[in-house]
């Protein structure tokens, strides 16, 4: 009897919004949307240098660049950064999950990679090897 091998893969993407002074609370004003996650400087309970805003997307797909589509679909009001925050950086944090049965690649058209650098979005991406 032969064991059939199942794919451990796991592709998370977000958008983080990072090293701007102003409250998360305002990022999400100004974007309409609610954020995952946030971090501030004023928190009590975890204080950092810098305040965060992120967005992870919730779609299931082992493509990337569905993930970057859907998150960019939920941020419209993204000009409204550049004119209220001041100084902000912004990246795409992508990690993927994979085993030794797991072949994956990592494409985006131009059309994303466009849209990404008029939002002036670095690209992270962390590959993790899951092993046997």
């Amino acid at each position: 009897m032969q064991v059939k091998q199942q794919n451990r893969q796991q592709v998370r993407v977000s958008i983080a919004i990072l090293n701007f002074s102003e409250s998360p609370d305002i990022v999400t004003e100004l974007l309409t949307v609610q954020p995952t996650k946030t971090r501030s400087t004023v928190d009590g309970v975890q204080v950092s240098n810098k305040n965060i805003w992120i967005l992870e997307s919730s779609v299931k797909s082992s493509d990337v660049e569905t993930h970057i589509t859907h998150l960019i679909s939920q941020l419209k009001e993204w000009p409204k950064l550049f004119h209220s925050l001041g100084h902000f950086d912004s990246v795409v944090r992508c990690m993927m999950e994979i085993d030794e049965n797991t072949t994956t690649t990592l494409n985006l058209s131009v059309s994303t990679l466009e849209i990404l650098a008029k939002m002036k979005c670095s690209f992270d991406l962390d590959y993790y090897y899951l092993g046997k």
